[in-house]
């Protein structure tokens, strides 16, 4: 009887060490995340989501594919604070929340392919002058905090906001550059409404 607790207590720390040594050895095999040239990433239902980057270079062409895999997704806080000035998207990829957190470099956004902004997706880029997105999905306040230095600005369409104010959560903001310029682009009918007070446009309804 005065052993039994003693056989109890070995038992238990064998088992327990046996969980530990197998748990690592399955985590060695079967990592949470995989390296990849300049990108950390993960697969999420036989896609791509990049969780990190930690390249060196300023421009930024996020790939089509890593390993074979499509690139999907572009995960929370992935390029927060990155020193970066450009980035380039070659696929339909999905930007979420502060993805872009606070990169103050970031000067230039491009893609010819249907992507999604969303939510803070670009929030705080105070040196953001261009955003060529002809066939994306911007979503309200995908680029709150961002609109300092927007000289162009082109996107399809928007998703569940009412005005252009929106994308930048600037909708009780009385004090908007005279000269912030917005592109909107429908692209059935190649129609383009351009605005160089952005301020006479904060009632303007979304037409997409």
């Amino acid at each position: 009887k005065t052993k039994f607790p003693y056989v109890f207590s070995g038992i238990f720390s064998f088992l327990l060490i046996c969980f530990m040594t197998f748990g690592a050895l399955y985590i060695k095999k079967n990592p949470s995340y995989y390296s990849y040239k300049d990108y950390d990433y993960r697969i999420v239902n036989d896609y791509v989501e990049i969780i990190s980057y930690h390249g060196t270079s300023k421009t930024v062409i996020i790939p089509e594919k890593i390993k074979d895999v499509k690139v999907h997704s572009i995960c929370t806080g992935a390029f927060r604070k990155r020193n970066i000035t450009s980035i380039t998207f070659n696929n339909d990829v999905i930007v979420n929340p502060n993805a872009f957190y606070a990169c103050k470099s970031l000067q230039s956004i491009y893609s010819d392919f249907e992507c999604e902004i969303w939510e803070y997706g670009f929030r705080n880029c105070p040196s953001l002058s261009e955003v060529n997105l002809p066939y994306s999905t911007v979503y309200k306040k995908s680029f709150y905090q961002s609109e300092k230095s927007i000289q162009s600005f082109v996107f399809g369409r928007t998703g569940g906001c009412s005005i252009f104010a929106d994308i930048f959560g600037l909708e009780s903001n009385k004090e908007i550059k005279d000269d912030l310029k917005i592109c909107s682009t429908e692209l059935a009918n190649n129609y383009f409404e351009f605005y160089s007070d952005l301020s006479e446009q904060l009632d303007y309804s979304c037409k997409f």
